[in-house]
């Protein structure tokens, strides 16, 4: 559930590649943080190092190191750890549309483009629809593992339509029927989401093609391999 180094083989220059890293890093400390003093501890610290001050902690040194080497939009940065403290005051979602927002607004490959595309602002309807697509491979490939951990994941409405059951001892989904039901709703959603992708991707420059295209042919090889555990 979070930014594997393994998506960012394709880059060929070393120097920007341990900066993605490092940003990758960052967006997963964030999305460890489940307290709102951690977040706003960090929230702080991302501000003094947009306004030029290098905290001290290891992460952000390295991130000033290798900082200059391509241009970052760190105020998004910023603005998925502010938008995460909202979610986690108000965890339950209502409708479908509800979670759509939250996956437009807290998928973290979606995230490390918008932070590393520097023609982010005008790519915003394709990053909005690759962080769409990453958040439900998150759901297809971890649905109860989020549940489990009381992570955000499916709205209310949802629940109760598809008359979903919980094993109570693990606080996990039944995988009956109306489990499955919802799973090929995702699954279905996700490679509708795919086709409207395609015209998109020669919006981006080279080094974020391969990027979303290495991200994506990993991601299918993920789902694709737990489809097969789902048939045994």
């Amino acid at each position: 559930m979070f930014l594997k180094n393994e998506y960012l083989e394709s880059i060929k220059d070393k120097k920007i590649k341990i900066l993605y890293e490092i940003v990758s890093n960052h967006l997963n400390y964030v999305r460890k943080l489940d307290t709102v003093d951690s977040l706003n501890i960090y929230i702080k610290d991302i501000l003094s190092f947009i306004n030029g001050y290098t905290p001290k902690d290891k992460k952000f040194k390295q991130l000033r190191k290798y900082f200059l080497y391509a241009p970052l939009n760190l105020d998004f940065l910023y603005q998925y750890t502010k938008i995460k403290i909202e979610y986690l005051e108000n965890p339950k979602l209502r409708r479908l549309d509800d979670l759509m927002i939250y996956f437009e607004k807290q998928s973290l490959f979606g995230m490390l483009l918008f932070i590393t595309d520097p023609k982010a602002q005008i790519h915003l309807e394709p990053i909005l629809l690759l962080s769409k697509i990453d958040k439900i491979y998150e759901t297809l490939l971890h649905l109860n593992e989020l549940k489990q951990t009381n992570q955000i994941h499916l709205p209310i409405q949802l629940i109760e339509d598809y008359g979903l059951e919980i094993v109570l001892d693990k606080n996990v989904y039944l995988m009956n029927d109306r489990f499955f039901g919802v799973w090929n709703l995702f699954y279905i959603k996700l490679n509708q989401l795919l086709e409207s992708l395609k015209p998109k991707m020669i919006l981006f420059d080279d080094l974020h093609q391969e990027l979303i295209f290495n991200y994506l042919s990993i991601r299918k090889d993920d789902l694709n391999h737990f489809q097969k555990t789902l048939k045994k």
